[in-house]
């Protein structure tokens, strides 16, 4: 009965370090910008790379960067993302932005392939006692018990993770969004690139 006790144990820590990765809303007030582009009377600040290494890694795999990005107007007028202004990079090319239901679709995590748990079900677990004369076999279904709780615990996180993303996406969305004269705005910019460099935003020609 120890080893069983032992094998539950091993079980219980496996099941601790689930494949799946959860999702910490970012606070973009608090974070560090650590590049800052002016043109036009307007101050961009920038960081990319915040994202958590399960979600780090769909970026590159889907040639998607996320940016997030603190907009200062110091214009006497109200501008408009998208409208007035635009996100270009360092050679004036016009950068492909990404809605959040696009982005939060490419980068998502796959809830249903963490049921390959499964395929733990028929691993049994033996115990065999012998008292005297008579000898008792018990027959623990560990791989169902541990295989089912594996992959209903990782699709849990992922899909907990998934819609923690997706708000904070459409949370961050600032295209289209007003900024008034010497108000600041922060938000999420999702990129189409396979490559990033710099960014600017920069005032669209009337």
């Amino acid at each position: 009965m120890k080893f069983l006790k032992y094998v539950l144990i091993a079980l219980t820590i496996s099941l601790s370090f689930s494949c799946a990765s959860g999702y910490k809303p970012v606070n973009l007030n608090s974070i560090e910008y650590p590049f800052t582009k002016t043109d036009d009377g307007v101050i961009l600040k920038y960081r990319f790379g915040f994202l958590n290494k399960k979600y780090s890694k769909k970026e590159q795999a889907k040639g998607v960067k996320l940016i997030a990005v603190k907009i200062t107007n110091t214009t006497d007028k109200a501008i408009t993302i998208g409208k007035d202004f635009h996100f270009v990079n360092d050679n004036g090319d016009k950068l492909m932005i990404l809605g959040p239901e696009n982005t939060s679709n490419k980068l998502k995590q796959i809830s249903a392939l963490h049921l390959i748990y499964l395929a733990m079900a028929p691993i049994n677990l033996f115990v065999t006692k012998t008292s005297g004369n008579q000898t008792e076999t018990k027959t623990y279904p560990i791989g169902l018990i541990s295989g089912a709780g594996l992959a209903l615990g990782n699709m849990l996180t992922a899909s907990s993770a998934n819609k923690k993303l997706k708000e904070q996406l459409y949370d961050g969305y600032i295209v289209g969004s007003s900024i008034g004269p010497g108000k600041e705005l922060t938000g999420i910019v999702s990129v189409k690139t396979d490559y990033f460099t710099n960014m600017r935003l920069v005032k669209i020609a009337d």
